[in-house]
C-alpha cells in the first residue's frame, strides 16, 4: 500500500478508536527504515509521542489523503468488523463506530443508507421498538460479517 494511503489509514483509524498511538508510531518507524529517502512528516509522526492522538493525526495529515476515499472507508468497516468479530468491541460500541462514521466520512449514499438502517434497528431496539435487541444485535454482526472479506462489497 503506498504511504499515503497507509496514512490515511492511521490517521481515519485514530479519529475512530480503531487502532493506538504506539501502533502509528511503529507503523512509521517501520516505513523510515523501508522509504527511500523518507518525507519529514514521517520523521514527525515517529516522533510524536504515541499518548497524544491528537498530535499523532496533526502529524499524519501532510502524509494523508482528503478527503478520505472509499477505499480507506471501506478498510474501516474492515478494521471494525474484525474488532467485532474478536470481541475487541461489543455490538453497542459497533453501532456508536458505525455513527461516527456516518458524521466523520463521506459515504456512498447507499452505504449511509445501510449504516442508518443498522444503527436505528439497534437505537429502537435499545428502547423496546420493533425486534428484540437480541435479533437486531444477530443481525448488526451479520451485516458487518461481509466487510471482514479482503475486497468486501460496497454495500449491501
Amino acid at each position: 500500500m503506498p504511504l499515503r494511503a497507509e496514512a490515511t489509514f492511521h490517521r481515519t483509524a485514530l479519529l475512530l478508536g480503531l487502532t493506538n498511538g504506539h501502533a502509528v508510531v511503529s507503523w512509521a518507524d517501520e516505513r523510515l527504515h523501508t522509504e527511500a529517502g523518507p518525507p519529514a512528516a514521517l520523521v514527525e509522526v515517529a516522533l510524536t509521542p504515541p499518548s497524544d492522538l491528537s498530535a499523532l493525526r496533526i502529524a499524519l495529515e501532510p502524509l494523508a489523503d482528503e478527503p478520505v476515499t472509499e477505499s480507506i472507508v471501506l478498510a474501516m468497516l474492515r478494521e471494525a468488523s474484525l474488532a467485532l468479530a474478536d470481541e475487541r468491541r461489543n455490538v453497542t460500541d459497533t453501532v456508536n463506530l458505525l455513527r461516527q462514521m456516518r458524521s466523520m466520512l463521506p459515504l456512498t449514499a447507499e452505504l449511509d443508507g445501510e449504516l442508518d438502517d443498522l444503527t436505528d434497528a439497534h437505537m429502537l431496539a435499545q428502547v423496546g421498538i420493533g425486534p428484540p435487541v437480541d435479533e437486531v444485535e444477530a443481525r448488526i454482526r451479520a451485516s458487518m460479517a461481509k466487510w471482514r472479506q479482503k475486497d468486501p462489497p460496497a454495500a449491501a
